[in-house]
């Protein structure tokens, strides 16, 4: 059984795809708009991004978020690779 993306996964997988990667602060500023971005929007962002990932994983999709850590207290950055095929 194949999981769908919700609304705002599919969102963000679309701004990812456009802009390339993008850090968490970006990637709220570009959702929700710089003036309107809740006080928390980054751990939201963060736990959708997992959540993209999980299903990605589960449904076989072929692509991965990629993640790079954050830099103390800076933001972490996200996107989106494509899997290649190995060949035998």
């Amino acid at each position: 059984m194949k999981y769908s993306f919700s609304p705002m996964e599919t969102k963000m997988l679309t701004l990812l795809q456009k802009h390339g990667a993008l850090n968490t602060m970006e990637l709220a500023d570009l959702y929700y708009g710089k003036d309107a971005r809740p006080r928390y929007a980054t751990v939201v962002i963060s736990a959708v991004m997992r959540s993209i990932e999980e299903v990605a994983i589960h449904n076989k999709e072929p692509f991965r978020i990629e993640a790079t850590g954050p830099v103390g207290r800076g933001p972490t950055s996200y996107k989106v690779v494509a899997l290649k095929k190995l060949r035998a």
